[in-house]
């Protein structure tokens, strides 16, 4: 009996469209690895929408729900197994603050950062360039 397998994508995080294509791009690799698919394509940030009888979820939500715990949390509630990491690890590692923070009381170096303030935004920054610019708790 062939495993069924939800893919879920799509959400309401700023990312949906890159979520779609994962999503896409994961279901057929998984039917061409032998695998019953089914393709579920998330209008808000529950489960709302994901069938009955599933034997288990592949995660291809990008950013918000999908990455926060929050789906995490659902899945575990429901006792469906997933890919990815568990509730309190998406949620730590979705606050990039935070995870900069558990990585360097850990001893692993993290290249210099800072935190600026949408009201700061219009000052000098002291980091050396080249230097990326990411939201400290949403997608990339």
């Amino acid at each position: 009996m062939r495993k069924r397998i939800a893919v879920v994508m799509g959400g309401l995080s700023h990312e949906a469209e890159i979520s779609l294509r994962s999503g896409e791009a994961v279901a057929k690799a998984l039917v061409t690895a032998g695998y019953e698919v089914i393709p579920v394509r998330l209008t808000q940030d529950s489960l709302e929408e994901l069938p009955e009888g599933i034997d288990a979820v592949f995660n291809a939500l990008h950013g918000g729900y999908g990455e926060n715990g929050g789906i995490q949390r659902d899945l575990n509630a429901r006792q469906i197994p997933y890919t990815g990491p568990g509730v309190w690890t998406s949620a730590l590692c979705m606050d990039k603050v935070a995870t900069k923070e558990v990585l360097e009381a850990a001893g692993i170096q993290t290249p210099p950062g800072r935190l600026v303030k949408l009201a700061e935004a219009d000052q000098p920054c002291d980091l050396p360039l080249p230097a990326v610019v990411k939201p400290p708790r949403d997608g990339s």
